[in-house]
């Protein structure tokens, strides 16, 4: 794993490497924690069962033949919306203009604009599917608050995943449009936004993937562990947490995991915890948001403390099983999820 802090990494770097991928992240919970939403824009979708059987037998694909986009609308543990769809090749284009960049994907489109060093993010989604009268529509707005510049040095190893946390906290909206529905969902609240991308597949060098984020007045954290597949990587464990002056406060953790199961037989984190001189936290994950054979995301109950100073939150965590993508039992159940258009 290596940490990248430059801003201008937001770019695509169009590696056409068989098995690569990048994706940039975007997710907002409301202020009362009662909506959440997810947004990726994907170069390569990584979890696709036909990218990784091709890369397993003749890599003949790299990731421009699978660009992609996920949308997940949430209500408390509730899913409203939750799309996920690869699209032709031909429909991922960028645009370098004039202080910003763009990304669109056929409809869908991504801006950044960089102002004076603050960035600021719009994002409008037009979804249709097969059925004519189904679509979805929406504009999500952000505004940096925290920039990682230089908190962060330098870390690299022989792997091949690169992680940009490059905007983890913002002031950001979003409304959205749905077809039969009377009238708009709109909230805001504080986002995070992240920027990953690799030249192998995830199964290659990962075993186990755990990240999570809670966003509050005080506190903002982020949590990010990565156990390897292969001996040339080394485990990757933060916790990145910054005070309400945004200076960054921590960075090394050590975790403990309560492992359980679900009806895929995954064995995953049920809840997390760690520990360092003056500081304790831990994560319970009792809330599935998706649940599924290689992957789930939880609406987590964090509980940090900080020199004494105690703060209960809620926030997006995710687990994944990289190796669980190499089996063939499996990806009838993934396919499920996805919707393939041209």
């Amino acid at each position: 794993m290596e940490i990248i802090t430059d801003i201008e990494q937001l770019k695509c770097h169009f590696s056409y490497t068989p098995g690569s991928y990048e994706w940039w992240y975007f997710d907002l919970m409301d202020e009362n924690k009662e909506y959440s939403c997810v947004i990726v824009f994907y170069f390569g979708f990584p979890f696709s069962p036909k990218y990784n059987k091709d890369y397993r037998k003749n890599k003949r694909y790299t990731a421009e033949d699978f660009p992609a986009l996920t949308f997940c609308l949430y209500k408390k543990n509730k899913i409203l919306i939750n799309k996920h769809i690869i699209f032709n090749k031909y429909k991922f284009e960028t645009f370098n203009e004039s202080k910003s960049y763009r990304i669109k994907l056929d409809n869908n489109e991504l801006y950044f604009t960089n102002d004076n060093g603050k960035i600021h993010i719009k994002i409008d989604l037009d979804i249709k599917t097969v059925r004519s009268k189904d679509f979805i529509s929406a504009e999500f707005i952000s505004t940096q608050i925290l920039h990682y510049k230089t908190d962060l040095e330098k870390e690299t190893n022989k792997c091949t995943h690169f992680w940009h946390p490059y905007s983890p906290k913002n002031n950001a909206s979003i409304r959205i449009k749905k077809a039969n529905q009377t009238s708009d969902i709109y909230f805001k609240g504080y986002s995070y936004h992240d920027h990953n991308w690799g030249t192998v597949p995830l199964f290659e060098d990962m075993n186990f993937w755990y990240w999570g984020r809670f966003l509050t007045d005080n506190f903002n954290g982020i949590l990010y562990y990565t156990e390897p597949f292969l001996e040339r990587c080394k485990k990757f464990n933060k916790l990145l947490l910054f005070n309400r002056d945004n200076e960054l406060i921590s960075k090394e953790m050590n975790y403990t995991f309560k492992i359980k199961t679900n009806y895929f037989f995954l064995k995953y984190p049920e809840s997390i915890e760690g520990n360092t001189n003056n500081l304790s936290f831990k994560i319970t994950n009792r809330n599935k948001l998706d649940n599924g054979p290689f992957y789930i995301r939880f609406l987590s109950d964090f509980r940090i403390n900080y020199k004494g100073e105690i703060t209960e939150t809620k926030g997006i965590t995710e687990f994944i099983s990289p190796q669980r993508l190499k089996t063939r039992l499996l990806s009838p159940f993934i396919n499920l999820k996805l919707k393939y258009y041209d």
